[in-house]
């Protein structure tokens, strides 16, 4: 530890006690405990890069601040931060290969929301759920007997937390209860922690306050066979993916009849988009959506593809230091609503061609599992059912997202 090297962490401001404080956030989640540091450290933190000397990193402090800092105190931090396992070093391999190998071993996959996200009690989890069809601005109770003129096939539905977007998923979930019959949802996350591949996939089932929800394991031989990739090689990434989770729960509050889900989480493409390459040119992205379509044509139940998504993430908590004011919101709004437009239409390439020329500045982050979920199902028809933002005043940030519909 000579050489400290900080691991990637989310690092962001945070005041308490009067004092100010950075909050250091493991976004893989290889420790879960909130680390503070106070904000005169930061010169210190800036120099956690590997290449610097407990020397040297006195001697930076000292340039940037006119400030003595004891050799004591930056070894005191750097064996705190290592306690942590937040030094990228032998002691964090170690740990990370046993979390990873810890996780492998189960049948079942905990929630990692309860009690946070959501309530940990099943009687007002379910009730809470249930409430956001007769909330304000939800959809109204479902009614089953509605007869069905087209027969959905697909959804995209937020995956941003049920407080704030509970009535949102309520619209898509109610189409669902009254328009399809699936018995099998593919259930295409979003990705926010790193892994290798564009795709990974997990064996485990769900486990809730409202149950344990089973995961197909034929589909996902069938997508696994003569694939050139390995699906489960980065499933870790499933250990604390909330885009999953909140669906499978939502289910569970919803669903009388049998059913069962295929949790896939998906990456990015968004760089290559800007370099001016396509989706239709990456291997691996066509690879697994040919696979995806095989394995729907192939297994013998009927299924529903939903894209479990959010849209635009702007503000502080995202590195823009603009304020969100109302002018903001309605560049926004009209940015998303153009998106969802040509999604309603149906038209991949504008779609993505909007995402390619703003260099999706706004941080759309559904952009690659609602192009496979269109590419995959390649409906007869869409429309929009619910659009809303939710504004986080002491973060000066906003999160906006849709719920949709696609028919066959």
């Amino acid at each position: 530890m000579n050489y400290p090297k900080l691991r990637y962490v989310d690092i962001s401001p945070i005041k308490a006690e009067g004092r100010q404080f950075l909050f250091l956030r493991d976004p893989f989640h290889y420790t879960a405990d909130p680390v503070f540091v106070p904000v005169e450290l930061l010169p210190v933190l800036r120099c956690f890069d590997g290449t610097h000397s407990f020397t040297d990193i006195q001697n930076k402090f000292r340039q940037q601040t006119s400030q003595d800092l004891p050799l004591e105190v930056i070894q005191n931090f750097v064996r705190e931060l290592d306690s942590y396992f937040l030094l990228e070093n032998e002691a964090f391999y170690q740990h990370r290969q046993k979390v990873q190998d810890d996780f492998r071993m189960l049948q079942v996959r905990p929630s990692s929301l309860a009690g946070t996200s959501y309530p940990e009690d099943a009687n007002q989890l379910k009730e809470q759920l249930l409430g956001h069809f007769s909330d304000s601005g939800g959809p109204g109770v479902p009614n089953k007997a509605i007869p069905s003129s087209q027969k959905l096939v697909g959804a995209v539905i937020p995956h941003i937390d049920l407080r704030r977007g509970g009535s949102c998923f309520a619209h898509a979930y109610k189409e669902i209860l009254e328009q399809s019959d699936a018995d099998l949802y593919i259930i295409l996350g979003v990705k926010h922690a790193g892994f290798q591949g564009v795709f990974t996939v997990t064996k485990k089932d769900f486990e809730t306050p409202l149950g344990i929800t089973r995961t197909n394991h034929e589909f996902l031989e069938l997508l696994q066979n003569d694939y050139t990739f390995n699906l489960l090689e980065d499933e870790f990434a499933h250990k604390h993916e909330h885009s999953i989770e909140l669906q499978v729960v939502f289910m569970q509050a919803v669903f009388e009849k049998n059913y069962e889900i295929v949790p896939i989480i998906c990456g990015s493409f968004d760089q290559e988009l800007i370099e001016g390459k396509n989706p239709r040119q990456l291997d691996e992205v066509q690879q697994f959506i040919g696979k995806l379509r095989s394995a729907i044509n192939q297994i013998d139940r009927k299924v529903c593809l939903i894209a479990s998504v959010d849209g635009s993430h702007v503000g502080n908590r995202f590195g823009d230091s603009l304020p969100i004011d109302e002018s903001l919101l309605k560049r926004i709004q009209y940015d998303d609503l153009e998106l969802l437009r040509y999604i309603e239409n149906l038209d991949i390439d504008r779609f993505l061609n909007r995402i390619q020329v703003t260099r999706n500045q706004n941080r759309v982050d559904g952009v690659c599992p609602i192009y496979v979920l269109l590419e995959v199902l390649q409906p007869s028809s869409s429309k929009l059912l619910k659009y809303d933002q939710s504004v986080e005043s002491e973060a000066n940030s906003v999160v906006t997202f849709a719920s949709m519909g696609f028919y066959a």
